[in-house]
């Protein structure tokens, strides 16, 4: 994380407010709330690249691999050519 920081007011409804205050302590608060927001961020990331078109698959980028048939034949070409 970097050291520089920027502080902003965040307005909770307090019975969320309290029960953050059951399982994280004063001290412990702030980065508590920096973790959550940073996993949900790289969360939402990879949900929106497994959303972006360019990213999912296609039949019409990969025909080969349509079918049963194709995706075994693929998988074999892999399973040959692996390094150990």
């Amino acid at each position: 994380m970097s050291s520089n920081t920027t502080q902003f007011e965040v307005t909770i409804p307090t019975e969320l407010f309290e029960r953050l205050g059951q399982y994280v302590s004063d001290e412990n608060r702030n980065q508590f709330i920096v973790d959550v927001i940073d996993q949900e961020l790289r969360r939402l990331k990879i949900e929106k690249a497994l959303n972006d078109p360019e990213w999912s698959w296609a039949s019409e980028k990969y025909p080969e691999l349509d079918t049963v048939e194709g995706v075994n034949q693929y998988l074999g070409y892999l399973r040959g050519h692996r390094r150990i």
